[in-house]
C-alpha cells in the first residue's frame, strides 16, 4: 500500500455517489455530514423490509481498500442498522452516513466487499 499516493477528498466522493445514484432514480440521503476533507463513511443500503446492511471502508490484509459489512454477514432490520450507525457516530463525529434504498438492486459499491 502506497500511503503517499493522493486520496479523493471524501466530501467530492459523496458528491459523486449522490450524482450517481440521482442518474439511476436510487434514492440517496444524507444521515450525517462528516469531514468534508477525510472524513470516513457508513453506507446504509437499504433492500427493503429485514434487508439491511452498513458497509464502512476498510483496507483488506494486502493493502486494498474495499469495503466491509459492520452488521454482519446477514442482513439485519432497519432499526438494528440504525443502533450500529448511532454507536458508530458516538465514537466519530467526523462521519460521514449515507443511506441508500436500494429495492431494485441497483446500487454498486465502488470496490470489492472485504471478507
Amino acid at each position: 500500500m502506497d500511503v503517499e499516493s493522493p486520496r479523493l477528498k471524501t466530501g467530492i466522493w459523496v458528491q459523486a455517489q449522490v450524482r450517481q445514484c440521482d442518474r439511476a432514480c436510487i434514492p440517496l440521503v444524507i444521515l450525517n455530514k462528516g469531514d468534508a476533507d477525510a472524513g470516513s463513511v457508513l453506507l446504509k443500503i437499504f433492500k427493503g423490509r429485514g434487508d439491511c446492511r452498513v458497509f464502512s471502508r476498510a483496507f483488506s490484509l494486502d493493502g486494498t481498500l474495499g469495503w466491509l459489512c459492520g452488521t454482519g454477514d446477514a442482513p439485519v432490520d432497519d432499526a438494528a442498522a440504525d443502533v450500529f450507525i448511532k454507536k458508530r457516530l458516538e465514537f466519530d463525529r467526523d462521519l460521514w452516513v449515507l443511506e441508500i434504498e436500494d429495492q431494485k438492486g441497483l446500487y454498486e459499491l465502488d470496490a470489492p466487499i472485504i471478507e
